[in-house]
């Protein structure tokens, strides 16, 4: 299974998105690695109650700021996007900029609540191994 995660280098953290914070449903990568490429990506946002769901949410929205930010001061973005398909080399992406739309409302699951929502991102090329970035 392929593992998704993000990166900041400005706070020196990263965020896996995997089970059981976070889930993605659906990615639509660029199709291209060696091409700029806007992206979208339908996460699931989980939590034991509504406040950790919306912190979880919080957090990524401070890093799409921190790439924003970089970006309009012309410095490198510090969030990057790492894709690392089970058995083949680690591929990254800088997040130049991005937004992350919420669903309309939370969801009771048998693990607590769940927040659907839009990431949609702005990177640069991909880096890494010689394999698509998908």
């Amino acid at each position: 299974m392929a593992i998704v995660s993000l990166y900041n280098a400005l706070r020196d953290e990263k965020i896996s998105l995997a089970w059981p914070r976070y889930v993605v449903s659906a990615w639509r990568p660029r199709a291209i690695r060696d091409e700029q490429g806007d992206e979208s990506m339908e996460i699931e946002i989980h939590g034991l109650d509504e406040g950790t769901v919306y912190a979880r949410y919080e957090r990524l929205q401070m890093w799409l700021g921190d790439a924003r930010e970089a970006t309009a001061e012309n410095r490198r973005s510090p969030v990057r996007i790492t894709h690392n398909p089970t058995g083949r080399g680690e591929r990254w992406a800088r997040i130049v900029e991005g937004e992350l739309e919420p669903g309309e409302y939370l969801e009771y699951t048998s693990h607590g609540m769940m927040l659907q929502a839009l990431f949609s991102f702005t990177r640069e090329q991909a880096r890494g191994a010689e394999i698509s970035f998908r």
